[in-house]
């Protein structure tokens, strides 16, 4: 079962339609910034509205198309750890995603506070959320913080599918030429001219995402990152996260781990297993 997300052509306003009250700017992106609504009525609803700019020609064909991919793919995927659209509209002015907001914010923002337990969950969670891309044949392509909310349950939810896109059956390889990303966060092989296996692409910036979550902190350099470095002069990282960032996070291609394999080796040990049992059964079901 795939989310449902409604498109809708309203001839006004989203916030005066709706009754919400356009607040702060709470995340910026490729196509545009995402604002907090609260509704005029009821203060405390509240959502993220992802607003794709349309200041000239140009700018609205180039946010048309983000706005019909992101929506394409937010119906794609039905999962508890991916964010969900509550409603897609065009407006005369711009286009716009209405979306659940959390009050936590990204993990981006709270990377200091995590403790070895939030750890865990985040990665069982996220390994689900990611083998469940790769079942769908989805590649995000912008893992990172930034792009992963923390909800009230202390439960990941994994938004921003601005650059996602899906491999046809039988693809094996794509040319990098074809894939964006944040490169603190992005593959070594992006940063080459040629082909790349599209899935180990997520795989690596999980692997950073991870690192960062264990480090409490992101990465200096907006550039590349040498993570594995990092990660062998720290003697004191347990099993398994030493052994998984280290095959996430494996330059060479041929050696980097499959997000099912990963997957696998968590149940192996029964690592977080009531997690990851009940997101492959939920997964399983749809």
């Amino acid at each position: 079962m795939s989310g449902v997300v409604q498109i809708l052509d309203i001839k006004d306003d989203f916030f005066q339609t709706f009754k919400f009250k356009s607040g702060p700017t709470i995340g910026s992106g490729l196509s545009g910034n995402v604002v907090l609504a609260t509704h005029l009525d009821n203060p405390n609803i509240k959502r993220a509205v992802k607003m794709f700019s349309s200041c000239n020609e140009e700018d609205a064909i180039k946010s048309k198309k983000l706005f019909v991919r992101e929506v394409k793919m937010m119906q794609s995927v039905d999962h508890p750890n991916i964010l969900k659209a509550i409603v897609a509209v065009r407006c005369p002015m711009y286009l716009a995603i209405c979306m659940p907001f959390y009050q936590k914010g990204s993990l981006s923002s709270l990377l200091h506070e995590l403790t070895p337990s939030h750890l865990a969950v985040y990665f069982a969670q996220l390994t689900c959320v990611l083998s469940f891309l790769d079942h769908k044949r989805i590649v995000h392509a912008d893992i990172k913080p930034s792009n992963i909310l923390v909800d009230d349950q202390q439960n990941v939810i994994l938004g921003d599918f601005g650059l996602a896109f899906s491999v046809p059956q039988g693809t094996e390889v794509i040319s990098s030429d074809k894939v964006g990303g944040t490169p603190a966060f992005m593959a070594p092989e992006l940063f080459t001219s040629g082909n790349v296996d599209p899935f180990k692409l997520d795989v690596y910036s999980l692997g950073a995402t991870f690192w960062c979550i264990l480090f409490q902190k992101e990465p200096k350099s907006t550039l590349t990152f040498d993570y594995l470095f990092e990660i062998n002069k720290s003697p004191d990282i347990p099993q398994p996260y030493r052994w998984a960032l280290t095959k996430m996070l494996d330059p060479v291609l041929n050696k980097r781990l499959h997000i099912n394999l990963l997957l696998a080796k968590l149940r192996e040990i029964r690592f977080c297993p009531t997690i990851i049992d009940h997101l492959t059964k939920a997964d399983n079901s749809r």
